[in-house]
């Protein structure tokens, strides 16, 4: 199964952030960069933009947050290494 399916597979069966965020750590354990998982989570926000139901296009930014950084640094899916 490549990526994108398994994203959209994971948002079809539980869209929680929760179930989301293992799927980012699947991609990144299988070699995913940052910029890639940040990619395909971006398409498939797209893909659910308009959804009448908002809370699978907000489940998947709130990832993208954790995926960014944009986040307490405890919570962070690809943490920064100290400098």
């Amino acid at each position: 199964m490549n990526p994108k399916e398994l994203l959209q597979k994971t948002i079809e069966a539980e869209p929680s952030i929760e179930n989301l965020s293992r799927v980012v750590k699947t991609l990144k354990h299988n070699g995913l960069s940052k910029e890639q998982v940040m990619e395909i989570f971006d398409a498939t926000r797209a893909l659910h933009e308009h959804d009448e139901d908002e809370a699978i296009y907000n489940n998947i930014l709130d990832t993208m947050d954790l995926i960014a950084g944009w986040c307490r640094r405890d919570r962070a899916l690809f943490p920064e290494k100290p400098a």
